[in-house]
């Protein structure tokens, strides 16, 4: 049996209640449990899931390309800031009016930092 399993990743699991995934021996079986790889997983979603962003769960992992991580873990993205801390301001308020009633000054009196580009 592998040192490491043995004097780590089983007793770690062990103490936290989880079985140890253990490989066919000569004398035994194989065991199913926890393997080192779920816990690769685990943590990949953990740390996305928290918002750290894809390319530096990418180099933790070691994977050659951020689309493998994408494509393995990218579910885990949190929607709501496509997987990293959106830093732009929320626009004040929609723009209102035309951009020639705007120039006019005849646009609400709410100021706006949205910019019209069309119509």
């Amino acid at each position: 049996m592998d040192a490491w399993y043995r004097t780590i990743l089983k007793p770690a699991l062990e103490a936290v209640g989880l079985p140890a995934s253990r490989p066919a021996t000569a004398d035994q079986p194989a065991q199913l449990g926890v393997r080192t790889h779920d816990l690769r997983h685990t943590f990949a979603t953990m740390q996305l899931s928290s918002g750290v962003h894809f390319m530096q769960v990418s180099k933790w992992l070691g994977h050659g390309s951020f689309v493998l991580t994408l494509d393995t873990y990218g579910d885990w993205i949190p929607e709501e800031d496509g997987g990293a801390m959106n830093n732009l301001p929320e626009p004040t308020a929609p723009a209102s009016g035309t951009a020639s009633q705007q120039a006019a000054g005849n646009a609400d009196d709410e100021p706006s930092n949205v910019i019209q580009l069309f119509g």
